[in-house]
C-alpha cells in the first residue's frame, strides 16, 4: 500500500514537473513573439510615457487593475482549485 502511494506522488511530481515546464516554455515563446513583432512600438511607449516628469495620471488606474487581477487569481484559485471541493 505504501508502494502505491509513493509511486502516486511520484507520477504527480512528475505530471506537475511537465506541466511547469510547459507553462515556462509557452509564456517565454509568447514574450519572445510579442518581443518580436512589437517590441520598437512598446519601446517607444515606454519612452513616451516615462519622459513626462510629474505625471502620475497612470498609477491610480493601473494600481486599481493591479489589486482587482489579484483579487480575481485569489478568487479563482479558491473556487478552482482541488482542496476547495471536498
Amino acid at each position: 500500500m505504501q508502494r502505491i502511494r509513493r509511486e502516486q506522488r511520484e507520477a504527480e511530481r512528475r505530471q506537475r514537473v511537465v506541466a511547469i515546464a510547459c507553462i515556462v516554455s509557452v509564456s517565454l515563446l509568447g514574450l519572445g513573439t510579442v518581443g518580436y513583432f512589437f517590441g520598437k512600438a512598446l519601446l517607444r511607449s515606454f519612452i513616451a510615457v516615462f519622459s513626462l516628469p510629474g505625471d502620475l495620471s497612470l498609477v491610480p488606474p493601473t494600481l486599481f487593475c493591479l489589486v482587482f487581477f489579484a483579487l480575481l487569481n485569489s478568487w479563482l484559485l479558491h473556487r478552482h482549485s482541488p482542496d476547495a471541493h471536498k
